[in-house]
């Protein structure tokens, strides 16, 4: 299956690649995992509201994709307060 070009230049794998470009369109924003797992898959799907444990195993979904990009400085990650907040890195 292709990829696009974009995803191709920076070299992510599918769910990092849209995670990267949910936090791109919201650039100003920081995001708890839950919110970026809600901007990610409602993209991803056309159900309906999702159950509260499906809400939970999509942010469980992220963790790791999350991790890495934080690891490859592509997007930031803060405590604040008792929350952990992602944002990307502003170029």
């Amino acid at each position: 299956m292709p990829i696009s070009r974009a995803q191709f230049n920076e070299g992510l794998e599918d769910m990092s690649y849209k995670i990267v470009a949910f936090l791109k369109a919201h650039s100003q924003e920081a995001f708890e995992i839950e919110e970026i797992a809600d901007g990610v898959y409602s993209a991803l799907t056309k159900q309906g509201v999702p159950t509260a444990a499906e809400k939970m195993a999509r942010a469980k979904l992220l963790e790791f994709p999350l991790a890495e990009l934080v690891k490859k400085r592509q997007l930031e990650r803060k405590i604040i307060g008792d929350k952990a907040y992602y944002c990307i890195v502003l170029d």
